[in-house]
């Protein structure tokens, strides 16, 4: 990696906003979040220091000690997105997006280690004792996962706003024109005051570098209007101004989130100083650029969860409770998102994604490389009802696991699976899941 010039990446974020009433206001995230984040920077930096880690790689990524941050920080963009995101947004744009920031994300958390691993040394060039190290790093979790961090998820929620906005334009075309819009009162900072009452049609290029978010905390907005009620703009002149709006540090802002589906601008320092081939190692190195790390155990366990999981559904629970117990187990386990496929389209994204396709909606969990459907009843406990969690289970995956908390016999579920068997149905595993406990019932041999 290409250390981020530092001084331009903190002189980008420590100005005073004029949209802001010219201050930072507290992260929009509660406190168990806030003490997480802080818990997962500490865990980081002693791993450095413990580690002796002159130097950082993307792989560095992939480390227990650094997952807790780098999920930490992408769930709070994540949340930013998703709260400015429309459900109208087309499946394979909003996954472009979201996938955007598990990228950004994943940028952010290798140049805070990088700028960690810099500290490691004295002016001599000799390791640090620990409590002079510990001193010096104090100031960079702040700085990163508090005020940083804020700036990036008002921007993640203004960027998706503004995405979801174009989606919608380009669905129009030029049949209105688009009018650029300041929040109008005295807080518009002077330099995107000049560009309020735009107008021209979104073919203009001058949508493609000054589509708002314009700069951080940006309120700016843009609306459709009819052409025959406002006078079109002169394009030169609209780009000349836009381009001194955005001038000097702003200039990174030149871009257009939903023509280029991505939430944050390339030319972001985190972003700018990876290369090619980092960029690649950083979305493998967030579990296929999806799954975020909920719960890791001592002997390597891990538990996952997708980004687009449910957590309203009535079977979350159930899933996550299995799911960290086969973590407990020392087994790497990813939930799915739990939705249904809804198109061709939505069905491609999967499979690019989870690496399989399936004809009704994928698996609940994916444990060591294998699927697992979780099947479940609502009391009061039939016989016929476990059979029936069979026929549905099977349709998904070959191993089963049983939500058996109301007690049916070993005999009763053994005789359901020779009865499948004999008729030609494969079956892999199945597991019991019993008083929060989970046991392997049966296994091919």
């Amino acid at each position: 990696m290409s250390s981020p010039d530092k001084l331009s990446l903190h002189n980008l974020y420590n100005f005073q906003c004029p949209d802001c009433g010219g201050h930072i206001e507290r992260l929009a995230i509660s406190e168990t979040e806030n003490d997480a984040l802080q818990k997962a920077f500490n865990k980081v930096a002693r791993w450095i220091y413990k580690n002796r880690k002159r130097t950082i790689d993307a792989d560095d990524l992939n480390e227990n000690a650094v997952q807790p941050l780098l999920g930490g920080i992408n769930a709070v963009l994540q949340d930013g997105f998703n709260r400015g995101i429309e459900h109208s947004v087309p499946d394979r744009m909003k996954q472009n997006l979201s996938e955007n920031v598990y990228l950004f994300s994943g940028a952010k958390t290798y140049a805070e280690l990088k700028e960690l691993s810099e500290m490691l040394l004295d002016d001599t060039g000799n390791i640090k004792p620990f409590s002079k190290f510990w001193q010096d790093v104090e100031s960079i979790h702040p700085k990163y996962n508090r005020s940083y961090l804020q700036a990036e998820y008002i921007f993640a929620t203004q960027s998706a706003q503004m995405a979801s906005k174009w989606s919608d334009y380009e669905a129009d075309g030029d049949r209105y024109n688009l009018q650029y819009r300041t929040a109008a009162d005295d807080r518009v900072r002077d330099s995107h005051r000049v560009l309020h009452n735009t107008t021209l049609p979104p073919s203009d290029p001058f949508w493609k570098d000054y589509f708002p978010p314009n700069g951080w905390r940006c309120r700016c907005t843009t609306v459709q209007v009819r052409k025959s009620k406002y006078p079109e703009s002169d394009s030169y002149e609209a780009q000349n101004l836009g381009a001194q709006s955005t001038e000097g540090r702003n200039n990174i802002f030149r871009f257009n989130p939903g023509k280029e589906q991505v939430i944050f601008p390339k030319h972001h320092p985190y972003l700018k100083s990876i290369t090619a081939e980092e960029k690649s190692k950083i979305m493998e190195s967030i579990t296929e650029g999806i799954f975020i790390p909920v719960k890791a155990f001592k002997n390597g366990g891990k538990y996952f969860e997708h980004e687009l999981i449910d957590k309203k559904k009535s079977d979350y629970k159930l899933v996550k409770n299995i799911g960290i117990e086969f973590a407990r187990l020392g087994k790497k386990v990813k939930a799915t998102p739990l939705v249904h496929f809804k198109s061709d389209e939505y069905q491609s994204i999967y499979k690019r994604l989870i690496g399989t396709k399936y004809e009704r909606k994928c698996p609940d969990l994916l444990i060591n490389g294998n699927f697992y459907e979780v099947e479940s009843y609502t009391p009061p406990f039939k016989r016929d009802k476990i059979s029936g969690m069979f026929t549905k289970g099977l349709k998904q995956s070959s191993n089963i696991i049983i939500n058996n908390t109301k007690g049916a016999s070993d005999r009763h579920i053994k005789k359901i699976i020779h009865d499948r068997i004999r008729i030609g149905q494969s079956i892999d595993e199945v597991w019991l899941y019993e008083k929060g406990n989970i046991r392997l019932f049966y296994k091919k041999q």
